[in-house]
């Protein structure tokens, strides 16, 4: 009986966890980048609902490591937004503090909630979107995440 009570108050009092953290989970910047098996340029070419959520796909626009496909397509649960974050081109250095990101990091998540606009460029670490640097928006070649990417391997 008292398991019950327990079950019915955890119910009640609707509680989120997480079960199983998103690939990536925790990794800071460096761990990120050594541990992708590929990291791509991507640009959001469809939005479809999908269910309770939104199924974005990208097409690559270049690899920076390992082999990719020409599309990726990646869910989630918000649909487009206008604009994304870029941190002023990842100069500012909010950015650069351990475990941050321009999305989202809901309480009760098993990763962050990254969400894309179109006519703007990604920096995705497909695999690893647990990860809250994996998703960044890069506005141009010059942008210092990126470059701390590409020197980093």
């Amino acid at each position: 009986m008292k398991y019950l009570v327990l079950v019915i108050g955890l119910i009640c009092l609707n509680v989120e966890a997480c079960y199983k953290p998103k690939n990536g989970f925790g990794m800071n910047k460096d761990t990120l980048i050594n541990s992708a098996k590929e990291i791509v340029i991507v640009e959001l070419i469809n939005v479809a609902k999908q269910g309770v959520g939104f199924e974005y796909t990208f097409k690559t626009i270049s690899i920076i490591k390992g082999v990719s496909e020409h599309k990726i397509k990646f869910y989630s649960n918000f649909p487009p937004v206008t604009k994304t974050e870029d941190f002023n081109g990842h100069t500012d250095n909010r950015f650069w503090k351990t475990d941050v990101g321009r999305s989202w990091f809901p309480q009760g998540a098993c990763g962050p909630v990254h969400y894309f606009s179109f006519g703007e460029q990604y920096l995705l670490f497909p695999g690893l979107f647990g990860a809250s640097a994996s998703g960044e928006n890069v506005s141009s070649k010059y942008d210092r995440w990126l470059s701390y990417v590409k020197k980093s391997l």
